[in-house]
C-alpha cells in the first residue's frame, strides 16, 4: 500500500542505488556533500597554512562563499530533476585549474582531493565521460605545474593521475556492469503492464514507481506526487480494505488487496494490489515494494458470470451439466452441477444429483444408449439431439422428453 508525497521516476542508466531508499536523489545528495566536505577542507587549508600568504583569510572567505552558493543552487537541480548535469563535473575540474593559476600554493591540495573523489565521478557518469574529462586536463593540469611550480606538485599529479586511471579502470568495469543491469531490469519494468512501486516505509513516500501508473491509472507523475492524492482515489465503499492493509502493513505482514480507484478519465476501476513488506532485525517496517494490476475486466467476467448463474438457476428449463471422467467407458459420468428445475424434473435434491453415478440396473438399458450418445458427442465435439427419450417421473407416469447436449470445456457436456 502506498501513502505517495513523492515519487520518482525511473532512474535512468548511470545513476547507481545507494542507502536504502534507492533513489538516485539520494545518491546526487550525498555527492553535494561530498562537495561540501571537499570545500570546508579546502578552506580551512587556505585559512591555516601560511604559504598562502597575508591575505589568506580573504581567499578562504571568498572561496567558501561562492563554493556555498554553488552548492545551494546544485542542490536545488537535484530536487528538481533528480541528478546533476555533466558540466557540473567539467565546471569543478576547471575551477582546479582556475586555482593553480591563481593560487598555486593550494593547487597540490586540488589534485589530491580530485584524487579521492574521483570514485564518485566514475559511479555517477558513464566510463567515457570520465576518461574524457581526466584525459583532457591531464594536459593543462602539468601544464600549470610546470609554469606555476607548486609545492610537491610532482607527487600530488602522480597520485592524481595514477589514482584516476586506477579508479575508471577498476570501478568503471562494476559501475558499467551495475548500469546495464540497471537499464535492463527498468526496461522490464517498463514493458510490464502493470504498477510497479517502492517505498521505505508504512507512511513513507514512495521512491520508485514505474512509468506505466500513467497509462494503468491515467494520471500524471505530478498529479502522483501530490501529498495524500492517492487517498482521493480510492472508491470510497472500499476504505474498510484500505485500512486492513494499512494495519497489516504496520504489522510487517505480506498481504494483497482488491479496491477500485477513479482514473484519470472518471472510469472506476478495479485493482489488484500485491504488497511485500521488508522488516529489520527488530521486527519493524524498513520498506515495502508492490504491484498494482488492473482486474476490471477479470470483476466484470465475474459479475456476468454470477448474472449468467442466477439467471440458469431460474430457467424454467431443466439443465444438467456432466463430466465424463474417462473417455473409454461412458459409465464414468457423473454430475457437476444442475439447476433448480433439473432437480424438480429428477424429483432429488441437488446434493443427491452431485452423488449420482451411473448403473446398469434392469431400467437403465435407455440410459446406457443415452450416455453412449454422451460420449461420442464429448469425443467428437459435436453437440447430439435425442429426440424421445422415455423417463418415469414422480407421479409414477412415463413421459417422453427431447434431449439436447452440447460439449463443453473438459469432458463436461450441457444437458437440456
Amino acid at each position: 500500500m502506498k501513502f505517495p508525497s513523492r515519487v520518482d521516476g525511473p532512474e535512468p542508466a548511470g545513476t547507481p542505488t545507494l542507502g536504502g531508499d534507492g533513489s538516485r536523489e539520494a545518491f546526487w545528495i550525498r555527492v553535494l556533500f561530498g562537495r561540501c566536505v571537499s570545500a570546508v577542507c579546502l578552506c580551512v587549508i587556505l585559512a591555516a597554512l601560511p604559504e598562502f600568504g597575508s591575505n589568506r583569510g580573504w581567499f578562504a572567505v571568498g572561496f567558501a562563499v561562492s563554493s556555498a552558493i554553488q552548492n545551494l543552487v546544485l542542490f536545488q537541480i537535484v530536487k528538481r530533476t533528480g541528478t546533476l548535469p555533466q558540466a557540473v563535473a567539467w565546471s569543478d575540474y576547471g575551477f582546479g585549474a582556475l586555482v593553480g593559476v591563481v593560487l598555486p600554493t593550494a593547487f597540490s591540495w586540488v589534485l589530491i582531493i580530485l584524487a579521492l573523489t574521483v570514485s564518485l565521478l566514475v559511479i555517477g557518469y558513464p566510463t567515457r565521460m570520465s576518461w574524457r574529462l581526466v584525459g583532457v586536463f591531464s594536459g593543462p593540469y602539468l601544464a600549470i605545474c610546470l609554469w606555476r611550480d607548486p609545492p610537491s606538485w610532482a607527487p600530488a599529479y602522480a597520485i592524481w593521475l595514477i589514482c584516476s586511471a586506477s579508479t575508471i579502470v577498476i570501478i568503471g568495469l562494476v559501475a558499467d556492469q551495475e548500469r546495464s543491469l540497471r537499464q535492463r531490469f527498468s526496461d522490464l519494468l517498463e514493458q510490464l503492464d502493470m504498477v510497479v512501486w517502492e517505498s521505505s516505509g508504512v507512511r513513507e513516500p514512495v521512491t520508485y514507481v514505474n512509468e506505466q501508473v500513467a497509462a494503468v491509472l491515467g494520471y500524471s507523475k505530478a498529479q502522483w506526487c501530490t501529498p495524500g492524492f492517492w487517498e482521493t482515489i480510492v472508491h470510497p465503499s472500499d476504505w474498510g480494505v484500505i485500512e486492513q492493509s494499512r494495519s497489516e502493513f504496520a504489522a510487517g505482514s505480506n498481504h494483497d488487496l482488491e479496491y477500485r480507484v477513479r482514473t484519470g478519465s472518471g472510469e472506476i476501476r478495479w485493482i489488484l494490489e500485491l504488497v511485500r513488506v521488508h522488516t529489520g532485525a527488530d521486527g519493524s517496517v524498513v520498506g515495502s515494494r508492490g504491484v498494482m494490476i488492473d482486474i476490471t475486466a477479470r470483476r466484470d467476467a465475474e459479475q456476468q458470470v454470477q448474472q449468467l448463474g442466477a439467471f440458469v438457476a431460474d430457467l424454467p428449463l431443466a439443465l444438467h451439466i456432466l463430466r465424463l471422467d474417462d473417455l473409454s467407458d461412458p459409465m464414468s459420468f457423473r454430475y457437476l452441477a444442475a439447476n433448480k428445475a433439473a432437480c424438480e424434473q429428477a424429483a432429488v435434491p441437488l446434493e443427491r444429483l452431485l452423488e449420482w453415478r451411473p448403473s446398469l440396473t434392469a431400467d437403465s438399458k435407455v440410459d446406457t444408449v443415452m450416455l453412449d450418445a454422451f460420449t461420442v458427442a464429448i469425443t467428437t465435439g459435436e453437440p447430439v439431439e435425442i429426440d424421445e427419450h422415455e423417463r418415469v417421473v414422480k407421479d409414477g407416469s412415463v413421459r417422453k422428453f427431447r434431449i439436447q447436449a452440447t460439449p463443453l470445456p473438459d469432458q463436461a457436456i450441457g444437458v437440456s
